[in-house]
């Protein structure tokens, strides 16, 4: 019986890319349930800063598609235990090569 992950604000993660919903993915983290990224929380391409757009969640698989591995950041935990991630730093985002 494996205990399941319990992860803390600020926590470093990686996780798998399990679903592509509207405006966000399910990430797979191994804990009690999926976290989520919201679009609003990751980098766009090449740095630019502003409002997402419908167009932007019509190309979120062009950012993190399923089964991609992510490293992210937990943002926050709700009272339900739902884990929150960004990947707002350069430091963090799609995993290549491994």
């Amino acid at each position: 019986n494996r205990s399941r992950y319990i992860g803390e604000v600020g926590d470093l993660v990686i996780g798998r890319i399990c679903g592509v919903d509207m405006k966000r993915w399910k990430v797979e983290i191994a804990g009690q349930r999926d976290a989520v990224l919201q679009l609003s929380a990751v980098n766009l391409p090449g740095g630019v800063q502003r409002m997402r757009t419908y167009e932007d969640q019509l190309s979120m698989r062009t950012l993190f598609s399923e089964n991609d591995l992510v490293s992210a950041e937990i943002q926050n935990i709700n009272s339900e235990g739902i884990v929150s991630l960004h990947t707002r730093s350069f430091k963090y985002g799609k995993l290549e090569n491994g």
